[in-house]
């Protein structure tokens, strides 16, 4: 009989490092949930994204990319679908831990067709306030622009203005690695309150923020990179084969096959890879949310008054 490990708290104060293996830990409970998902909801989007990859890459070592003949759809429909992807596998990841947070049996059990619904309600919570998000973007490189223009600084004055803003820019987007979080674990919490949410937690742990998010992004970049080694190796010997007209006529459609499937390889694993940051951001809020708002204390003390409302 398999002796199953206790239950990973989510609500408390942790140190950096056991922020990641309680992140780990949570993978390694279940790891295959978290992928049959991921091919339920990932690999359809994978797929379409491996072809626009897949093209992409033929026009670049065609040439035809370089002087703009090639049909191909481009960047920008990998970009797309890069976006319904992050947005869906974060909806995904969240809603699997919150459903594993709120559950004695945990991850048990759970089925595709029954996490669908509140995955779909928060791609969409996601949806609204990116849209909200994007507008405070636009605003706040508007002022920028309208700063930058009327002080009439000289060269060096404007270099030293714009890399101002740029630590400025990126010191407020830290703490909205927090921000996905916030919206699915808090469904209650409207767009406002979400926004003040994200200040509020962001800042209070700006510096754990950071570090967790450099971490990941670190732990991410090397997987991608290893996963797509083989497409890389595998595109170069296409490039160089292609060169010999009478080789790439004869081999084209097979070469074709294999970079589309290598290509397909490359976008899901790096989605599954992206799981860690995710995972590392929903410990990351628990922490703050502990930190700032005794959550757990609270929720003692709910527990003990229902006991005693009972006894009466």
């Amino acid at each position: 009989m398999e002796i199953q490990k206790p239950k990973i708290v989510f609500y408390k104060k942790r140190q950096l490092g056991e922020k990641l293996n309680a992140a780990i830990d949570f993978m390694k409970e279940n790891w295959r949930i978290l992928f049959k998902m991921m091919v339920y909801i990932i690999l359809p989007l994978s797929l379409l994204q491996g072809l626009s990859l897949s093209k992409t890459i033929t026009a670049i070592i065609t040439g035809d990319w370089l002087y703009g003949e090639t049909t191909s759809p481009g960047e920008g429909l990998i970009t797309l679908i890069g976006v319904i992807g992050s947005l869906y596998l974060a909806a995904m990841i969240y809603t699997l831990m919150k459903r594993y947070n709120d559950h004695e049996e945990r991850l048990e059990g759970v089925t595709f067709a029954e996490v669908l619904p509140q995955v779909n309600k928060g791609v969409g919570r996601l949806l609204l306030f990116g849209l909200t998000f994007v507008l405070a973007i636009f605003i706040f490189a508007l002022v920028g622009g309208v700063l930058f223009a009327v002080t009439g600084l000289s060269s060096a004055a404007s270099l030293v203005f714009l890399l101002l803003f740029i630590v400025l820019f990126v010191a407020l987007l830290v703490p909205f690695q927090l921000t996905q979080a916030i919206l699915l674990f808090e469904r209650n919490l409207s767009i406002s309150q979400v926004w003040s949410q994200t200040f509020r937690l962001g800042y209070a742990t700006w510096g754990g923020t950071f570090m967790l998010g450099l971490i990941a992004s670190i732990v991410i970049t090397v997987c991608a990179l290893v996963v797509a080694l083989p497409l890389i190796v595998f595109s170069t010997v296409q490039g160089l084969f292609s060169l010999s007209s009478a080789a790439a006529s004869g081999t084209s459609a097979t070469y074709g096959l294999v970079q589309y499937l290598l290509s397909v390889v490359v976008s899901f694993f790096s989605c599954v890879a992206s799981i860690f940051f995710y995972v590392v951001m929903a410990y990351q809020y628990a922490h703050a949310r502990e930190t700032m708002d005794h959550v757990t204390l609270e929720s003692d003390i709910d527990q003990f008054d229902d006991l005693g409302s009972l006894n009466e």
